[in-house]
């Protein structure tokens, strides 16, 4: 189901920079492939100036740019060779075949998309190419190539004998030609694994633990978010236009850097929790030491009276851990706080099942159940 649109320009080298990097150069990475017709190079900037010396030999024509554009939507997965298979095929259509052309496509939205820089001016006539109904001939081509490539088709001026209630079911030779012709790009990867974790997450840490899940993770780019399997990576508003930073944010009502606060927390409060016990080893060592060494000089004892006091300051209470980590039970799941820390996740599991606490979603379910593990505890 592509649609397209088309327009005419007078800018080579403004066009092919918006292709290679966005309107003010911020999106350096959003091409995918890049491919070139009738031109001798496949740099953007120097088959622009090219097509820029063509056009200028012919002193009639001021816009000298056609800019085509095919987008398919998010649930059509076209591969290289299929968005090449159209655009061909449009230009053929369009008459426009043996006209130099750049084709340009990007992986920075929700839905697969190609960009087509062509000139109007013939490279050996220098006639000018009408675009007169060019979109009518544009919609008659993908309404076949949506037959012919087993894209689902859509009701339109130009798709005799369709339903236009509904889209035309496909054929078991056109699906075997599309699973032939798809081969995702690791953007389209991403977004495909990630936006139903993304559609149905209810929280920060649900989120972030189910993309872990499918291998993935939310990290900070600039402004916004970013979804990466550590090597490649899509903006979490092409993943899902409700997926940006302020959407998710307004969605879980707590703002990222919250969470991640409270994610560093945990951490931190387990990493205490791991070394405490060569801690209490270091203090009985040094304990032994001052027992038993009665002859150690006076300021060397008192430097090792300072270390052990020092050590024994950094003594954890536990009563104030299990609160902390019961906090976070509150608004977590318990296999979340376990992924986030495993000495965390243990502890309180065993601090939730010796007193009968239940994790619930909502903080006064959780007070009651540890209300009822107490009381069952003095009962005993």
């Amino acid at each position: 189901m592509p649609v397209a649109k088309a327009g005419i320009g007078t800018n080579f080298l403004g066009l092919a920079q918006y292709l290679q990097s966005g309107r003010n150069g911020e999106a350096p990475d959003r091409v995918a492939w890049q491919e070139v017709r009738h031109l001798p190079t496949e740099r953007l900037d120097l088959a622009a100036r090219m097509m820029q010396a063509t056009a200028h030999q012919n002193v009639r024509v001021q816009k000298p740019v056609y800019h085509l554009s095919i987008n398919w939507p998010p649930e059509e997965e076209p591969s290289h060779a299929a968005m090449e298979i159209a655009v061909d095929r449009v230009l053929v259509d369009l008459g426009l075949e043996e006209h130099q052309a750049v084709l340009v496509a990007h992986n920075d939205t929700a839905h697969a998309h190609v960009h087509v820089m062509v000139n109007r001016v013939h490279p050996e006539t220098l006639k000018t190419w009408d675009n007169k109904h060019d979109w009518r001939q544009i919609e008659t081509t993908l309404r076949g190539l949506e037959k012919e490539l087993g894209w689902r088709q859509v009701p339109g001026r130009h798709t005799p004998g369709q339903d236009r209630t509904q889209g035309a079911r496909r054929t078991s030779g056109e699906r075997q030609q599309a699973r032939r012709l798809r081969a995702l790009t690791p953007a389209q990867s991403i977004r495909d694994r990630a936006r139903e974790v993304m559609r149905n997450a209810k929280s920060w840490p649900q989120l972030e633990y189910r993309l872990h899940q499918e291998g993935l993770r939310l990290k900070r780019s600039g402004n916004g978010l970013v979804v990466t399997d550590g090597k490649h990576f899509t903006r979490a508003s092409a993943v899902l236009k409700a997926a940006s930073q302020p959407q998710l944010e307004k969605r879980f009502r707590q703002p990222y850097a919250a969470w991640r606060k409270e994610r560093h927390e945990l951490q931190q409060l387990a990493r205490q929790l791991d070394r405490a016990p060569e801690r209490n080893r270091k203090v009985a060592g040094i304990e032994r030491r001052l027992r038993m060494a009665r002859t150690l000089p006076e300021g060397r004892r008192r430097d090792l009276e300072r270390r052990a006091e020092t050590l024994r300051g950094r003594k954890i209470n536990p009563v104030k851990v299990y609160r902390r980590l019961r906090a976070f039970a509150v608004r977590w799941e318990e296999r979340v706080v376990f992924w986030v820390s495993p000495t965390a996740g243990k502890i309180l599991h065993g601090y939730n099942r010796a007193t009968g606490a239940l994790l619930r979603p909502v903080e006064k379910g959780v007070e009651r159940a540890l209300v009822r593990g107490r009381a069952r505890g003095r009962g005993r």
